[in-house]
């Protein structure tokens, strides 16, 4: 139904991220005929959804390319973004996603606990940009010990942004994420608390 494809290139440098990005990327990054060639891939196995995250993928000279060929393959492209960089053209590209997530760990303060730097009021006026180019636009929050207790506060700032959906996920303690595990990582308590709670707040 969905595949990932994920560069790891990303100026952010987000503290808990999960793949380690760096400006650079990988050893092994795609150039633009390996993307086309993996949508075609894809669009032959018969996927429907193509989800473009990372690191960060707005940071790519040919997303355009990748989005108008998926569309053009019969595929969905949806895009997480951290809504830090490269905004307008993701605004012009915007009415081709199915779905963009901006990925948002926390209100204000909250934020910047969770992701090692203080970017919210970017993020927000990101948000309100891509709002105002498509109604499609959400935020992707991972949760864990730092923001559990703050969620209330993510589900109220959907509904005053007027968004689609909140996508709660996992915390991934891999690539950078290893070196804070112990600092993010929720407890058992917490976990078993999230499905009442996300219910709740939903």
């Amino acid at each position: 139904l969905e595949a990932h494809l994920l560069t790891n290139r990303c100026d952010a440098g987000c503290t808990g991220c999960y793949t380690g990005a760096t400006p650079q990327g990988g050893p092994a990054e795609w150039g633009r005929d390996e993307w086309l060639r993996a949508v075609d891939a894809l669009a032959d196995r018969g996927v429907l959804h193509l989800a473009l995250g990372g690191g960060e993928s707005a940071v790519l000279p040919w997303l355009g390319d990748i989005v108008r060929h998926a569309r053009a393959r019969g595929l969905v492209p949806n895009l997480t973004t951290s809504g830090l960089t490269h905004v307008d053209e993701l605004c012009e590209l915007a009415p081709l996603f199915g779905q963009i997530n901006v990925s948002l760990d926390g209100v204000g303060e909250i934020y910047a606990r969770v992701r090692g730097f203080d970017g919210f009021a970017r993020v927000d006026a990101a948000v309100q940009r891509l709002r105002a180019s498509t109604p499609h636009v959400g935020v992707n929050t991972v949760v864990t010990r730092v923001n559990y207790d703050h969620l209330e506060d993510v589900f109220r700032y959907c509904r005053t942004r007027g968004l689609s959906e909140i996508e709660l996920l996992r915390f991934k303690p891999s690539g950078r994420g290893a070196g804070v595990f112990a600092e993010l990582t929720c407890s058992d308590a917490q976990h078993r608390g999230i499905l009442p709670l996300a219910l709740r707040l939903a």
